[in-house]
């Protein structure tokens, strides 16, 4: 990153320089949409405390729809990885929360968040057997947080066979 200069030379000693500058590629992404969803063993069991669980979930997350996160490239290996600065501004007006972020690019593109105590995985589709791509408008990923652990143990009577919350990201 910064002001490099070319020196481009041909076969009879001619010569050109050709300034470039090259400057940090940065990505927004905003949560767009938070869903929980709730699967049972039984749903006659758990039916009752669907709602209370879903409200507790969206109350205890760590982001709502709104947040954007920044992503500031800073290392690239000139193929298939990335990383760099991550800036989360909360949709509350908060002070923004500074972390780091990997990209890694192959079959499923993979991106790594994570600030604070937060580490959230993310994954595209995979890419087409002809690795041609068009374009779709923005690129839309969700990752799902599992709560199944933990909602179970609140409600055994409950028979959850999934707890999640997925998170949809629109870049």
């Amino acid at each position: 990153m910064g002001v490099v200069e070319i020196t481009v030379k041909d076969n009879r000693d001619e010569q050109a320089t050709i300034r470039v500058t090259v400057i940090p590629r940065v990505m927004s992404m905003e949560v767009t949409e938070i869903y929980p969803h709730i699967e049972y063993i039984d749903n006659e069991k758990g039916i009752e405390v669907e709602e209370e669980v879903k409200k507790d979930i969206i109350e205890n997350l760590d982001v709502s729809v709104g947040w954007r996160f920044e992503l500031e490239r800073k290392n690239w290996n000139g193929k298939y990885n990335s990383k760099g600065k991550l800036t989360v501004y909360p949709v509350s007006g908060g002070e923004p929360i500074e972390g780091t972020f990997k990209i890694g690019y192959g079959p499923k593109t993979v991106l790594t968040l994570e600030y604070g105590d937060q580490k959230h995985i993310l994954e595209t589709p995979e890419v087409s057997v002809t690795g041609k791509s068009r374009d779709t408008g923005p690129l839309h990923m969700t990752f799902v947080l599992d709560y199944t652990g933990k909602y179970s143990g609140l409600y055994p009577g409950a028979n959850f066979s999934h707890v999640g919350c997925g998170i949809k990201i629109t870049m």
